[in-house]
């Protein structure tokens, strides 16, 4: 089943512990900034999450809280948003996500979490990636399972090289 709530601006505390219960895929849209009791009701969700609109990640020890969630780890910044801001020590406490994880919002990566990301566990979605340095293709390149790069606008010979090795769906 499907709980899809699109329009709330702001939730309490307790009532993300209550939404935390639903059986199946939870949809939260307009969210933009949860707290950390937020996210830790959350992560006990145990169906796929999806939090559309979230545009600013920042925080280490809430994204470590989102990443212990199980199921489908989404997260898809709404059209008013722009790209989505994510920290680098956020992206990778989100890397240990066990799980498929959806992060289309953001344009690049480092080669630092490039290496992060590439150790990640589950299906991997950099849907507006439009750039890789040779490093971060070879650190990706690693990832088992299926990986989703299809907005890259530049790749290199050895970027392509290290990603033809990639075992998984490409």
């Amino acid at each position: 089943t499907r709980l899809t709530l699109d329009r709330l601006t702001s939730l309490s505390d307790e009532a993300a512990t209550a939404l935390s219960g639903h059986q199946g895929t939870l949809c939260i849209g307009d969210l933009e900034y949860p707290s950390d009791e937020f996210a830790r009701a959350l992560a006990q969700h145990q169906g796929d999450l999806q939090l559309s609109r979230l545009s600013k990640l920042t925080s280490i020890a809430l994204a470590t809280k989102l990443a212990a969630h199980e199921g489908e780890l989404a997260f898809s910044p709404g059209y008013r948003s722009g790209p989505m801001k994510l920290s680098n020590g956020a992206i990778k406490a989100l890397a240990q996500h066990q799980g498929k994880l959806s992060l289309p919002g953001i344009p690049r990566v480092s080669d630092d979490v490039a290496k992060a990301l590439g150790q990640h566990k589950g299906d991997l979605d950099l849907h507006n990636l439009v750039t890789l340095t040779d490093e971060a293709a070879i650190a990706l390149a690693q990832h088992k399972g299926n990986l989703q790069l299809p907005r890259l606008t530049t790749l290199s010979d050895e970027a392509a090289k290290a990603l033809a090795q990639h075992q998984g769906g490409l």
